[in-house]
């Protein structure tokens, strides 16, 4: 587990942000190529198949997109609040999706950072279980916690069991936001958006328990919801003109 983390800081609010559906409507598989139980299996991770959101098709894009920094494709919403979280100094801006470190890290980071949006810290699921935070605290937080704080952080790591060797997107963001709280014992206000309505909802319960115990005094998962894109992704498209 992580060393405690006996320093104290500014920081008093975390606000975590989710990528796809909420940030960002990224492009979904085309369902009319889909019964709706395959649909379903088809974007969530498990044990035997990675999911659809861990495909590198799942993001893909024409140059002219790109060009235009996915104009159209940002949830405006959602870029404010993370613009005003960024900019208030004793809030904690991140971002925490379900997407590998290794195949999303530099692809997503690079997206946000396009957009003008410089998280706090970016949290990614890693490929072996295990929270190396030196690789999800971004430079920018020294601006609100300062350089010793920030090497101290950066030297965490977290070791997470998992039962069957991989760790569901749920599990991860439950047990991400348990150790930023641990490493942020200042913080009274958390608060979260998501589009997953199961996770919000189990979110919310661990919020709940926050509060109970006195952890925190404010803590809200808000669910976010977002228009269906589909993808255009070269496969996408020879199976729908098959199909018609």
């Amino acid at each position: 587990m992580t060393d405690p983390i006996s320093s104290e800081n500014l920081i008093t609010r975390i606000n975590i942000f989710d990528f796809d559906g909420t940030l960002f409507a990224s492009p979904q598989p085309n369902r009319k190529l889909w019964v709706d139980p395959l649909f379903g299996y088809l974007k969530n991770d498990s044990m035997f198949y990675k999911g659809w959101y861990q495909h590198k098709a799942s993001l893909s894009f024409d140059e002219s997109v790109r060009r235009g920094r996915w104009k159209g494709w940002w949830n405006d919403d959602i870029v404010r609040l993370v613009r005003e979280s960024i900019e208030h100094p004793t809030s904690l801006t991140v971002l925490l999706t379900g997407r590998g470190y290794s195949e999303f890290h530099h692809i997503v980071t690079d997206m946000v950072e396009r957009k003008g949006l410089k998280f706090d810290v970016s949290g990614f699921k890693p490929d072996q279980n295990t929270f190396n935070w030196n690789s999800f605290y971004r430079p920018s937080i020294i601006q609100k916690v300062g350089a010793m704080k920030y090497e101290e952080l950066i030297r965490n790591e977290t070791i997470l069991e998992s039962k069957n060797g991989r760790i569901h997107t749920k599990d991860f963001k439950l047990a991400f936001m348990k150790e930023l709280l641990r490493h942020h014992p200042s913080v009274n206000s958390i608060h979260l958006w998501d589009d997953r309505v199961h996770h919000v909802k189990c979110f919310q319960l661990f919020f709940d328990d926050l509060k109970l115990h006195g952890i925190v005094q404010e803590a809200i998962a808000n669910a976010v919801f977002l228009p269906i894109r589909v993808s255009r992704c070269p496969g996408n498209d020879r199976r729908s003109q098959q199909s018609s």
